[in-house]
């Protein structure tokens, strides 16, 4: 059945693997059973093995295709096989003997290439400040031959020859496993796309990372600062505002670079800069995708602020990443260490998040005076409770304002009237946190609290205060 037209002897004593059909079994190299074997049945047998990395397997197959069995990758010393090999074998009647190496077909294997894929686990990388232990992250290549088995061949993995700098990233190949290499990121790696380059057997795949670091900043390349009303009836004069990414690219080169992969966002805030507009000033009008502003005669004096934000849009890639695995709904922890809140929760509400949990802990610092060092092992901690509360209602305002998913306030909510403002500011829910520690009952007081000041003010539904501030 399944026999070559011209079959091609091979001699036992050339063999690098040892092939082995004993009572009822198929082993490889007189140990590992690989599966079940009915004698006089035909089988056919596929054996991997690469002579430059001196690894082999097998797989067993029965008559209509079907695997049945195959073995772990094992090392063999002779170099006296080419890989894959095909043997075509029916099982010894009386259930027992070696492997009669007749009617083998041997050649190099190609590689499909619709079947060389590379992963990485972490596809965006922040980069770690000065004096954090270094990232890392893992990287897996899988090829697959024209006939469909796996290429067991050695892999090699090298930056691209567009990585000048690698002094702080460095790629260290799986000493057992050479299709797996372990990236590594220092603190003076430079943000932007990393392209790293894996070869099998002559065919090479790129994967790219993704650095990202909070050194990264914001240039408008063209802006006015001083605009004049137009002072003919019915003309309108248009500004453009324009920015880029930038970054260094090492600790030891400061020159700008961009950071591809990221995007600006454009934003019109108050005269104190504090709030984003979503109502423009008469006569005023604004482009966020061009970072154009309009200006007729009909505007009146007035002191604005075109605000630019740099994003990477890491938030919406790790959100939709979630979603596609996960079969709860999907709440997002927005951080408040950023410059505007809102982006974040746009990029998650575009990566399909069902919710936003906001906010976690603002980042502070504790020194002990008397050690004369940091409290902290990290120098830097989380800061919750009462003192964030503010910061946390500013930015419940800001984020039920620019998008429609609902939130979750939290940060500081000690009292119902804690919990009512925060309601009050956009939050569709509260969560109660820092309080339960001192307070095991802060929870029930907490919703003890909002239930007599809906008495008190004639409230019969709670929804009817949620975004009630405007």
């Amino acid at each position: 059945m399944f026999k070559q037209d011209n079959p091609v002897t091979w001699s036992a004593n050339a063999t690098a693997i040892s092939f082995n059909f004993t009572g009822t079994e198929f082993n490889l190299n007189g140990g590992e059973k690989i599966c079940d074997a009915v004698p006089g049945t035909w089988y056919k047998i596929v054996l991997s093995a690469d002579v430059t990395s001196k690894l082999c397997f097998a797989k067993v197959y029965d008559a209509e295709g079907t695997l049945l069995g195959e073995s772990d990758v094992t090392a063999f010393v002779n170099a006296g096989a080419t890989a894959p090999v095909y043997l075509c074998y029916r099982t010894p009647d009386n259930s027992q003997g070696e492997l009669d190496f007749n009617n083998v077909k041997m050649y190099t294997p190609e590689i499909d290439g619709t079947k060389f894929t590379t992963t990485v686990a972490d596809e965006t990388i922040s980069i770690p400040e000065a004096g954090e232990s270094d990232v890392t992250t893992t990287l897996t290549a899988k090829a697959l031959s024209t006939e469909g088995y796996d290429m067991i061949g050695e892999a090699t993995w090298a930056f691209d020859e567009s990585v000048t700098d690698t002094s702080s990233v460095a790629i260290t190949p799986d000493t057992t496993d050479s299709h797996k290499a372990i990236l590594t990121v220092k603190a003076d790696a430079p943000a932007g796309t990393l392209p790293i380059k894996v070869t099998i057997g002559g065919v090479t795949k790129t994967v790219n990372v993704n650095l990202t670091s909070s050194q990264d900043s914001v240039q408008f390349t063209q802006s006015t600062s001083s605009i004049s009303i137009p002072l003919t009836e019915g003309v309108t004069d248009k500004y453009t505002y324009a920015a880029k990414v930038v970054g260094p690219t090492s600790s030891t080169d400061k020159t700008p670079m961009d950071i591809p992969g990221k995007t600006v966002t454009y934003a019109v805030y108050d005269k104190n800069n504090t709030t984003p507009l979503t109502t423009m000033p008469t006569g005023v009008t604004f482009d966020a995708a061009k970072g154009e502003l309009s200006v007729s005669s009909a505007a009146s004096a007035t002191t604005l602020y075109i605000r630019a934000t740099s994003t990477n849009r890491s938030d919406e890639t790790i959100t939709k990443a979630v979603k596609a695995k996960a079969k709860q709904p999907v709440i997002m922890k927005l951080s408040p260490n950023v410059t505007d809140i809102t982006v974040m929760a746009k990029a998650a509400e575009a990566g399909g998040a069902d919710a936003l949990s906001m906010i976690n802990t603002l980042t502070g610092m504790k020194i002990d005076i008397n050690r004369q060092t940091f409290a902290l092992a990290n120098k830097t901690g989380g800061m919750s409770g009462p003192a964030i509360k503010p910061v946390a209602v500013r930015m419940v305002y800001q984020v039920s304002h620019a998008c429609k998913l609902p939130i979750i306030g939290m940060g500081g909510i000690l009292t119902g009237e804690d919990a009512i403002e925060m309601m009050m500011a956009g939050a569709t829910m509260v969560s109660v946190g820092t309080a339960n520690f001192h307070n095991p009952r802060a929870t029930m007081e907490v919703l003890d609290g909002m239930k007599a000041y809906m008495e008190r003010y004639h409230i019969e539904d709670i929804n009817e205060i949620i975004g009630c501030i405007d």
